[in-house]
């Protein structure tokens, strides 16, 4: 399928041979550069909109049929379908399957990025277990979103945040239901969030890699080194996918007759074009596209349990509040340089889990059993401190410190009741250390039964922070009485999941869940000043400052001056961001880390 209002290059196909997608991209060596997987990612979230509707869309059950030319030993990265094209008396297809191919375009971007096949089902060359057949429950959807989401929270993405935002759009659906208004149709709405939500970051990554390049120029001329050559085989019908079009935008604008759907293609583009190829697997096959009967929009579904939809007060959609803030501070490559350093975060806790998918990347030493190079975390509670913090600041060079231990089930106390004439003497020289060590505490678990626990009732020396829920309330049932005459910050710290992982455990809950959040936000912060732009646009003495207890306690001040609730003022980290909305556009990015920088110096004028 060529799209003939386009100059297409002419590809030789005398002697090409056809590689799958398994075969040629995923589990291959050498590893095919990440700047050419990022070019045929946005290709085929193209390709999502250019054949919807049509016989030969990607689904899961055929995600099988996308190959790769290769001759000369060298294989093209274009990408082709092998296809039946449907005879004129046969049936029209069954409405589409939003929730399928939401998935399906998912879970091939993962593989492409990872080069490697996501393993959530029966299918070795796809990745995709068997469909369900008509009448099967959402336990389909479930399983398949569930274990992406797990492949995807174990991935280093590293500055690829961006192809990371359009993967997890994608395995979420967040956006599904929130960018569709009453007038729109589902199709309308897909078109709309592929859009905005997979098409726009890939974008971005796509002009970072390569600048201001057409994309279709740049793909029809990409290949990597081929495999070696399969005896020749039966002679079949190759199909070119469509690349980018400019027919869907104009679905967006308007109506149609219920049931007329909506052409993506054109009258202008040729729907078929055979020529002779040598096939590296004729075993292919196009089963029929099966119906969901899944179509409930109110209800989530983890693990065969049926749970209300969360409510804006909840702690994902908090997260999903602070997102743009952490997606706009988190760097590029192209904004660090030598002079960058990590941010250094240390956990004094119940220790860390060895089987703790970054474990090799963290320092730890265990205070309470010997040999201390044992490593344990039995309560759990230090993993998940640490997962806390990389929710918020997934580049921290993390130090764990097993100090204390307890039984599974126990109630741990983030302090202690009475003063520590050893700890305080620690905490005194970590304050008067040159540069400065700041230190976070839990005010405790008890609610107002007893005092704030110490260390965090050292005033001036230690941020002593409370709990919030996702509404920025504090939170009573853990919160013990405010402190007189101090700052009584309160970070989310209620029905918190230590990772995004829907097989993460459940939320947790308490002060210390929102020391760690409030470690990792200050984190990300003096990270972001410690950036070559950042640099550039903040008066030296101000980026230092940051780094103070006296600094960060008047940018804590900022983002909670409108968010008081009683004594406790409620941390909005999104209040860093300036007020109006602006594009995804590299333009807008650098826009908005200047203006991020001008609102840290707001913050830090008053201070000498």
């Amino acid at each position: 399928m060529v799209d003939s209002r386009r100059v297409q290059p002419r590809i030789p196909l005398r002697k090409a041979e056809l590689i799958s997608l398994s075969e040629g991209m995923l589990e291959t060596s050498p590893l095919v550069p990440l700047k050419q997987r990022i070019c045929l990612s946005l290709v085929l979230a193209h390709l999502a909109l250019n054949t919807l509707g049509h016989s030969w869309y990607l689904t899961p059950e055929d995600k099988q049929g996308l190959y790769f030319l290769q001759e000369g030993g060298q294989m093209r990265l274009l990408p082709v379908l092998h296809t039946r094209l449907p005879a004129d008396d046969e049936p029209r297809p069954e409405p589409l399957d939003f929730k399928g191919l939401r998935l399906a375009l998912g879970v091939l971007l993962l593989e492409i990025f990872c080069q490697k096949s996501t393993d959530v089902g029966s299918d070795p060359a796809s990745g995709w277990p068997s469909r369900p057949a008509a009448g099967t429950d959402a336990s389909w959807y479930e399983k398949v979103g569930r274990l992406a989401l797990q492949k995807c929270s174990t991935t280093s993405w590293d500055v690829n945040e961006p192809f990371r935002e359009a993967v997890l759009a994608c395995l979420r659906g967040d956006a599904d239901h929130q960018t569709r208004d009453e007038t729109d149709d589902a199709e309308t709405s897909f078109v709309s969030f592929i859009l905005s939500k997979v098409i726009a970051p890939l974008e971005i990554e796509l002009e970072c890699c390569w600048g201001d390049e057409d994309i279709d120029e740049l793909i029809s001329r990409l290949s990597v080194q081929g495999l070696p050559s399969a005896p020749e085989g039966d002679q079949e019908s190759i199909t070119l996918l469509p690349r980018r079009s400019s027919n869907y935008r104009h679905a967006l604008s308007r109506r149609h007759p219920e049931g007329s759907g909506i052409s993506y293609l054109g009258a202008g583009t040729a729907l078929q074009a055979n020529w002779n190829a040598t096939a590296r697997d004729s075993s292919w096959s196009n089963p029929k596209r099966q119906t969901s009967t899944y179509d409930s929009e109110d209800v989530a579904v983890v693990d065969g349990a049926f749970l209300t939809r969360p409510s804006q007060t909840s702690s994902e959609a908090w997260f999903n509040k602070v997102q743009p803030l952490l997606d706009v501070l988190s760097p590029r490559s192209q904004e660090v340089d030598k002079i960058y350093r990590r941010v250094r975060i240390a956990v004094i806790d119940t220790g860390i889990s060895p089987k703790h998918q970054l474990i090799n990347e963290f320092v730890v030493k265990n205070f309470v059993e010997t040999p201390n190079e044992r490593i344990r975390d039995d309560p759990q509670h230090g993993t998940d401190s640490v997962d806390l913090i990389l929710r918020m600041l997934d580049t921290a060079q993390i130090y764990v410190a097993r100090v204390f231990q307890a039984k599974e089930g126990d109630e741990l106390t983030p302090g202690f009741e009475h003063s520590h004439a050893k700890l305080a003497e620690v905490i005194r020289r970590a304050s008067a250390a040159d540069p400065e060590i700041l230190i976070f505490a839990a005010a405790a678990n008890w609610a107002n039964t007893q005092f704030v626990a110490y260390p965090a009732r050292l005033t001036g020396q230690v941020f002593c922070i409370f709990s919030m829920n996702g509404a920025l309330r504090n939170t009573r049932d853990y919160n013990p009485n405010a402190l007189e005459n101090a700052d009584n910050f309160a970070l989310l710290g209620q029905d918190v999941r230590p990772n995004p992982n829907p097989m993460s455990r459940e939320g947790l809950s308490g002060t210390s869940v929102a020391t760690a959040i409030a470690a990792g936000l200050a984190g990300r912060i003096l990270d972001f000043t410690r950036h070559a732009d950042s640099r550039k646009h903040l008066a030296d003495r101000h980026r230092k400052m940051v780094a103070t207890k006296m600094g960060l306690r008047e940018i804590f001040h900022l983002l909670s001056q409108d968010h008081k609730d009683l004594e406790y003022r409620c941390v909005a980290p999104w209040d860093l961001l300036p007020p109006e909305q602006l594009s995804t556009a590299t333009q807008a990015r650098q826009d908005t880390r200047f203006k991020i920088c001008g609102t840290i110096e707001r913050a830090l004028w008053k201070l000498k």
